[in-house]
């Protein structure tokens, strides 16, 4: 059978998130099947160099790549022209990642694959018009929410009125509400819905979206040898890993938190304790004021990008997520349960990754005061770090293998290209 992966940007193991996932699948996939994957290029990843560099590899490892430029909107709207789109509900204006559709339809059209698999909304936006073949979404999060979050966690209203705060307020739950319709609107032109999460098939059965299952997020299996959980005597200073490009929504949703919160519980609770917080991303939009903040903080190494990551995970005491948005499963705690990290999470994180259990497999806490105290019980307790570092990685091997991720999403295309055809189910086969 011949699958194409739709995508937003050449996957990248190292990069972490969907980049992550997807180059699991597409190891797993280019061992079973023709593979291709169809990458819209120029959005997120800006070097083209970079998108060209990775599409070789993955042409070396026996899966073919073909590149779309990203297309988005020319010429500038005004404020009321896109005051009207919306209430238009011109899904191009919504969803400005729809202007790509046209390029990535006749890639599809020219490779006339068996199945597409849409990973992530904006690909599902991309293929929604292709015609003739069955299409597979695997999503998490939409635009709508990330909008949300962000107004929620990110933006600074300390300097304005209470009539400002009630307009914007409004404005931002329009736009949500918009969002969320158009999102709807493009996603039901998909043959299945795949969703990181169970509290996504809700959000997308009350929406009247009811092909809809879970389906797990994998990460590939470590090739460096890793420690489980404890803590080697007189090993250097007590580390704390914070994983994750700092521009996303969801990583920009813990900075207020980290600032105002974890780090002066951490000044009370760590005191006297030679002590870490290693924050690996990339971090060149933060703001200034955290910035500050994080920089003249004389535990707090602001590291930059590093990949692959895998010696970051290895040669840390504890990774620390104190994300708090409710948004979908955190690939860093999967890669965590992998290489046998002990983990410190937000509890938020519960709504994405269903097996997290505080005090099993992870610590989980709501406040500032809560994480910083329970870092301090990993830093004071080698045997609780081990035994959930041992808990979480079996966690990992029971339910984010690649190969069972891979074997979950065959029989979810095999059943979706049957009934789309209506052919048996031996009609499916391996190459």
């Amino acid at each position: 059978m011949h699958v194409a992966f739709a995508v937003s940007g050449v996957p990248d193991r190292s990069f972490g998130g969907g980049g992550n996932w997807v180059s699991a699948f597409l190891q797993e996939f280019g061992k079973r099947h023709r593979t291709t994957c169809i990458a819209v290029s120029g959005k997120h990843d800006a070097s083209v160099e970079r998108s060209e560099g990775l599409a070789r590899k993955w042409e070396e490892s026996g899966v073919a790549v073909r590149l779309v430029p990203y297309v988005g909107p020319s010429g500038s709207r005004s404020r009321l022209g896109t005051a009207l789109a919306f209430l238009r509900n011109d899904s191009r204006a919504i969803l400005p990642d729809c202007y790509s559709a046209p390029g990535t339809m006749a890639v599809v059209d020219e490779l006339q694959p068996d199945i597409v698999v849409c990973a992530a909304h904006l690909a599902c936006y991309l293929c929604a018009p292709v015609k003739g073949v069955p299409k597979v979404g695997f999503l998490a999060e939409g635009h709508h929410l990330n909008l949300a979050t962000h107004a929620e966690f990110i933006s600074d209203r300390a300097s304005r009125g209470w009539w400002a705060r009630a307009v914007e307020r409004a404005r931002i739950a329009f736009l949500v509400r918009r969002m969320e319709k158009a999102e709807v609107r493009e996603l039901r032109d998909m043959d299945l819905l795949l969703f990181a999460g169970y509290h996504y098939i809700d959000w997308a059965i009350r929406h009247g979206l009811e092909n809809a299952s879970f389906m797990t997020t994998p990460v590939a299996e470590p090739e460096a040898e890793c420690r489980w959980g404890g803590r080697e005597s007189g090993a250097g200073p007590f580390t704390i890993l914070a994983m994750g490009h700092l521009h996303s929504t969801s990583n920009q949703s813990q900075l207020p938190l980290l600032i105002h919160e974890v780090l002066p519980a951490m000044d009370k609770h760590f005191a006297g304790i030679d002590y870490r917080l290693r924050i690996v991303g990339r971090n060149t939009t933060l703001r200034s004021d955290y910035r500050r903040v994080l920089e003249s903080h004389a535990c707090v190494e602001l590291v930059g990008p590093v990949a692959p990551p895998d010696e970051e995970f290895i040669n840390c005491d504890v990774l620390f997520v104190p994300v708090p948005a409710r948004t979908g499963s955190r690939v860093r705690i999967i890669q965590g349960f992998a290489f046998g990290c002990p983990i410190v999470a937000h509890c938020a994180n519960r709504l994405g990754i269903a097996e997290l259990a505080h005090g099993g497999n992870v610590l989980l806490g709501s406040s500032g005061e809560e994480l910083a105290a329970l870092l301090r019980r990993v830093h004071d307790d080698p045997e609780l770090s081990c035994r959930i570092a041992g808990a979480g990685r079996r966690v990992y091997e029971a339910s984010y293998r690649p190969g069972y991720a891979a074997d979950m999403l065959e029989y979810f295309l095999a059943e979706t290209w049957c009934r789309y055809h209506g052919r048996n189910a031996e009609d499916w086969v391996l190459e």
